[in-house]
């Protein structure tokens, strides 16, 4: 799986992020692999209140904010 996100996102507003998954609790059947996330206008992958998301092997580039951020704390068994 191979995809772009490129300048999305909406600078100054919270939960506008390019990806974000959020309360999802249990994410086991969820992904973000081999992707790339650049030029992002409020940070890259945004994951809260998640369980067991896997995300690995992406680039994130060029993003206001954090590249890639835990919201609550209360994520666990996330593979990043």
């Amino acid at each position: 799986i191979l995809g772009e996100v490129r300048q999305c996102g909406q600078a100054m507003l919270l939960g506008r992020y390019p990806l974000h998954f959020s309360l999802l609790k249990n994410a086991s059947k969820s992904f973000v692999k081999n992707c790339s996330v650049h030029h992002s206008y409020n940070r890259g992958i945004a994951i809260g209140g998640v369980e067991s998301l896997l995300v690995e092997h992406n680039v994130i580039f060029d993003t206001r904010g954090h590249t890639l951020f835990l919201e609550d704390g209360t994520e666990r068994f996330n593979i990043i």
